[in-house]
């Protein structure tokens, strides 16, 4: 079901962008296209530029959508596609391409229009989806803070092979010579008392 969901979502995608219908997805569908695990593969949502409403109703038209229905805010049609629902909505009078939640998404080859994960703090319709969110941004930032705690350990291994050379050597030449090698850290060691030998 998934592979047919994330199937849908680029054929849309594909038809709208050749028609030059500026759109998004919106609800479920654009946490589907941001990498957020959704529980649900039966339902697409997505808006499409108000003054061109009438022109992907027509586009759409192989896949018998409804009687578009209207109210002074919006108007949506739905279709099934390849056994996906799927809602046409556009808001009368709002702009999609100024919309500052709205960015793309690498799908394949393919640039996916969505909604921001982020439109949920502002938007009600987002919100209800917060916990879901929530568990991606947590495990993305965990997936963060392990790159980057390994990048740190990585980065000063190599510092110190750049400053004082391969650790088996500098523990050679210490040995040779310890009191040369070892003064610039006499001052935090304190008095110790001297050895005759190291081994």
């Amino acid at each position: 079901m998934k592979a047919s969901y994330y199937h849908t979502i680029t054929l849309m995608a594909t038809i709208l962008e050749q028609a030059n219908i500026p759109y998004q997805y919106t609800g479920r569908s654009a946490l589907f296209v941001q990498g957020v695990d959704i529980d649900d593969y039966k339902k697409i949502d997505m808006d499409v530029q108000w003054d061109v409403f009438n022109e992907a109703l027509e586009l759409f038209s192989g896949y018998s959508p409804t009687k578009p229905e209207r109210s002074p805010e919006t108007a949506f049609f739905l279709m099934d596609v390849e056994g996906v629902s799927v809602t046409v909505r556009c808001r009368f009078n709002t702009t999609i391409k100024t919309d500052p939640y709205r960015l793309s998404i690498k799908m394949g080859d393919l640039e996916v229009w969505c909604r921001s994960l982020y439109s949920y703090l502002y938007e009600e319709e987002m919100r209800k989806f917060s916990a879901e969110i929530h568990a991606y941004l947590s495990a993305e930032q965990k997936g963060f803070t392990a790159e980057n705690e390994q990048a740190w350990n990585q980065n000063n291994y190599l510092a110190l092979v750049n400053r004082y050379g391969d650790p088996v050597e500098l523990a050679s030449k210490i040995k040779q010579n310890p009191k040369w090698r070892l003064h610039p850290f006499y001052k935090y060691m304190g008095k110790y008392p001297v050895k005759k030998s190291l081994i």
